[in-house]
């Protein structure tokens, strides 16, 4: 009985079984196709948060971003732009023509307008697949790639749309779903930016803290503490080199006549413009610092006595030529060298230095002031 229920199905019935067999097998795998397409989304999705997390600058992980979002929509070109200061223009960050030829200079202009505004102006991503018919085409620049169809992705922080992401010539049409698809890679670029934003700042943050420890309030040159630790690096490559270190420590003449004369305004405007002089004078590798009150130091790198004391009378040259109130600022300066030797440790040498050098700065004060005094140090 089996055998002939088997023999007498007829063709028709054959034809039905198989149609719905060919339906089961397509199912599974129309059901295939979408497993492995939500899992090629998701880790191009992965692919692009890691980008945030390990490229160094915003454009790099953009433009990761975006090859991952070209993968996934079937854009084959397009570029990612930063909305500019003034608000009227896009500063392109890359341009991918997508190996077609392209002579645009992406320095030019990209002002907003056109499609692109409809973008920044709601917020959302919009396409265009018909567009070299559409009347923005007359916008593109001569040299521009043509462009079959286009979508433009904003990128938005705190509810304002601060660049865009645009993708263009997919070989079939845009569709709802790519739009779905690109605006969570703008959503990831958005994040990029700001952490990008975030950190520059931080950086500038901890800068100008490292500049505020180091540096002098009034004068902006280096302050004591920051003298300091640059004569232990100096010490250090002087003695590897057996070159010779000098110091040479300015004080203004007058200083406390000047401010109890003019106030201590005026006594400041003294300080700012002695430690500019002091700076004009110094040579670029010299180390011009603020040690304290109204005195200031020098150290010169691989600068013997004739070297330093030349230095020296330059520096006093300079400052002489500051006037505050009507007054003309001089300074007495003292100078000291020492060749350093392997033993001493760097802050007995400079106290040494410092030492010698301000016995010499008495020394050009006693003498009559405006003066240069040097000293050899007694180790030298």
């Amino acid at each position: 009985m089996i055998g002939r229920l088997s023999s007498n199905i007829s063709d028709d019935t054959l034809s039905r079984a198989m149609a719905v067999s060919n339906l089961l097998s397509n199912d599974e795998e129309t059901e295939l196709n979408i497993i492995l397409s939500d899992k090629e989304k998701l880790n191009a999705i992965i692919q692009s948060a890691r980008a945030i997390l390990e490229k160094k600058s915003f454009p790099e992980a953009a433009r990761a971003i975006f090859d991952q979002c070209c993968r996934i929509t079937g854009a084959i070109s397009g570029y990612v732009a930063l909305l500019s200061e003034d608000g009227h223009e896009n500063e392109v960050l890359f341009l991918e023509s997508g190996g077609m030829p392209c002579s645009v200079d992406p320095e030019l202009p990209m002002p907003i307008r056109g499609l692109r505004s409809v973008a920044y102006e709601t917020h959302k991503v919009v396409y265009d697949n018909d567009f070299m018919k559409n009347q923005w085409v007359t916008y593109l620049p001569s040299g521009h790639i043509a462009l079959e169809n286009v979508m433009f992705v904003p990128l938005n922080i705190d509810e304002k749309t601060v660049g865009i992401m645009g993708l263009a010539n997919k070989p079939s049409e845009f569709t709802d779903a790519d739009a779905e698809m690109a605006s969570v890679f703008g959503e990831l670029a958005a994040i990029s930016l700001t952490n990008s934003r975030y950190l520059e700042k931080h950086k500038e943050l901890e800068e100008n803290l490292r500049l505020m420890a180091n540096t002098d309030n009034l004068t902006k040159l280096a302050n004591r503490r920051s003298f300091e630790n640059h004569f232990r690096w100096a010490l250090k490559n002087s003695q590897r080199n057996s070159e010779w270190l000098s110091i040479i420590i300015i004080d203004i003449d007058h200083f406390k006549k000047i401010n109890d004369s003019y106030g201590h305004q005026a006594g400041d405007s003294a300080l700012i413009d002695v430690g500019s002089a002091i700076k004009q004078a110094c040579r670029e590798n010299d180390y011009p610092a603020r040690w304290g009150g109204e005195k200031f130091i020098v150290l010169l790198h691989g600068a013997d006595a004739d070297q330093s004391l030349l230095a020296a009378e330059r520096i006093r040259a300079h400052i002489a030529k500051v006037n505050v109130v009507d007054q003309n600022i001089t300074a007495s300066v003292g100078v000291s060298t020492l060749l350093p030797s392997m033993t001493d440790g760097p802050m007995k040498t400079l106290d040494q230095l410092v030492s010698a050098a301000d016995k010499a700065l008495y020394a050009a004060k006693s003498s009559g002031r405006n003066r240069v005094v040097h000293v050899m140090h007694p180790n030298s």
